[in-house]
């Protein structure tokens, strides 16, 4: 003879709310514990996100000064870049595109330098994105020995990692 299921009662079938909230708060405490033991980020790789972060805002400065037929300049002062347009016959000001027109902030560092290798230089592009400096603009992201170094000529962004000055 074969005996009769008997049918589960509601108590006994399933997974009860408390025990799900002590599963979920296990996995947070092992999830933590794991995040905390991962080494840090090496300051390289900040120094490479936020040099290709601009690389993407100077191609659009350049879409921009084609379409509108108005250049378009890069200033560095301390660990902040700005890009700033001209109107004919006025003075440099903050550019007018909306993406353009925030303060980017680099935590890791960055440094432009002109011809003389002198410190905070501002960089100037014709409406035919050719540099009124005549010679390509020089970005270094990042602590010494940690270097991502952009460099754009009027027409191309190159990034080059892990190089020094």
């Amino acid at each position: 003879m074969t005996k009769a299921r008997q049918p589960l009662r509601a108590g006994n079938a399933g997974v009860t709310l408390v025990e799900m909230l002590v599963v979920l708060a296990l996995f947070a405490v092992v999830s933590g514990a794991v995040v905390l033991a991962l080494p840090a980020r090496p300051m390289g790789l900040s120094a490479e996100v936020s040099a290709v972060s601009l690389a993407s805002d100077i191609d659009h400065a350049m879409g921009v000064a084609l379409a509108s037929g108005q250049g378009f300049a890069i200033a560095v002062s301390d660990n902040q870049v700005r890009f700033l347009q001209k109107e004919a016959g006025s003075t440099w000001h903050t550019h007018s595109d909306p993406q353009l027109a925030r303060v980017k902030l680099f935590s890791n560092g960055v440094r432009i330098f002109d011809q003389d290798n002198t410190e905070g230089a501002v960089f100037s592009v014709s409406p035919a994105l050719r540099p009124d400096q005549g010679q390509a603009l020089r970005l270094a992201f990042g602590a010494e020995g940690a270097n991502s170094v952009l460099t754009y000529d009027g027409t191309a962004v190159k990034i080059d990692h892990g190089e020094g000055q």
